[in-house]
């Protein structure tokens, strides 16, 4: 009886996004607008559906689509790369051992990729290493071990140098992104958060 056709969104903080759609009635040969709750929404959709809405969302506001592929030499489960200016596309790649997973991964990558797109350009950053931060971070470890008294290999300071340098940094500037994404899709998205547990329960484990 009804033909939906998405008009606009608006958001509300108890109810998430809600989608403005004109729907052409059977009855009168008219048509009405109608509100519909995200969050009631997707209640009724499949973990698949849930993740291309959200790959949506990203091309609607980026004005990119997403191609995903499989890829057995991603780091972790899943990566995405956004899209620069002169990209046709977002490259969303996962491990093909995680396909299960794959509407939850997905979700949460273009949900980092959300972030980005929708940051007003002036204030998007990213963390990097500066030329000499190997040769700092080895010069703090050396003296700090140094006063301790502390006997050192050379081995122990090339992998304190990877864990702070390099691994501390990317902590501080991903853990607190991931936590509002994952907060994000566990109120919006439903169907998602059985996926989401089990992703995460496994990240426990592998770092325990």
């Amino acid at each position: 009886m009804y033909q939906q056709n998405a008009i606009g969104t608006n958001s509300c903080s108890d109810h998430g996004a809600w989608s403005e759609t004109r729907v052409s009635c059977g009855f009168c040969a008219g048509e009405h607008r109608v509100s519909v709750s995200k969050l009631f929404w997707s209640q009724f959709v499949t973990p698949s559906e849930a993740a291309r809405a959200i790959e949506d969302e990203l091309y609607a506001v980026s004005g990119k689509p997403v191609l995903v592929h499989k890829d057995p030499a991603v780091a972790g489960y899943a990566s995405i790369r956004i899209a620069s200016d002169d990209s046709p596309a977002h490259l969303l790649r996962y491990k093909p051992e995680f396909e299960s997973d794959l509407p939850y991964l997905s979700a949460f990558q273009c949900g980092l990729a959300l972030r980005v797109a929708q940051a007003n350009p002036a204030c998007r950053f990213d963390l990097i290493s500066t030329p000499t931060m190997k040769e700092d971070v080895q010069q703090l470890i050396e003296e700090t071990l140094g006063k301790n008294g502390t006997a050192f290999s050379m081995r122990t300071v090339l992998q304190l140098i990877n864990q702070l340098g390099n691994g501390l940094g990317l902590q501080l500037r991903s853990i607190p992104v991931a936590i509002r994404i994952d907060d994000w899709i566990n109120r919006q998205y439903p169907v998602l958060r059985a996926l989401q547990r089990k992703s995460n329960e496994r990240q426990l484990q592998e770092a325990m």
